[in-house]
């Protein structure tokens, strides 16, 4: 994944990418359209993130990483590449990472879809 430049323009977008968040989670067809669309970013991504031995690290490279994809992609799907990326963590085994990373984008896990029936 690309890195943004070290000057000001990667800082503005640190910032702008820190900004961002949603309260709503994402949709089961956004989550299965950008599982494939973002597959190997997302191993990498997790990879990397899994990989640092501190606090301060883990959020340096979940800075790295969310950064990354937006200059690579845009804005677009990262509340959906954060969410899959989580669940990457939390199959690496790595939940305090992937709580980290929900907690900075405030995306909650997607709720199972229940079929309700509807009143007669």
């Amino acid at each position: 994944m690309p890195r943004p430049d070290a000057g000001g323009a990667g800082q503005e977008l640190e910032k702008e990418v820190a900004t961002t968040t949603r309260t709503k989670a994402p949709s089961a067809p956004d989550l299965a359209r950008c599982r494939h669309a973002y597959m190997a970013d997302l191993a990498r991504g997790s990879s990397h993130i899994s990989s640092t031995l501190s606090e301060a690290t883990r959020e340096t490279a979940i800075t790295e990483v969310t950064t990354g994809f937006v200059t690579a992609y845009g804005r677009h799907d990262l509340l959906v590449f954060v969410e899959l990326l989580a669940g990457a963590l939390d199959e690496r085994r790595n939940p305090a990472a992937a709580a980290a990373l929900r907690e900075r984008f405030a995306v909650r896990r997607p709720a199972r879809q229940h079929r309700v029936a509807a009143a007669a």
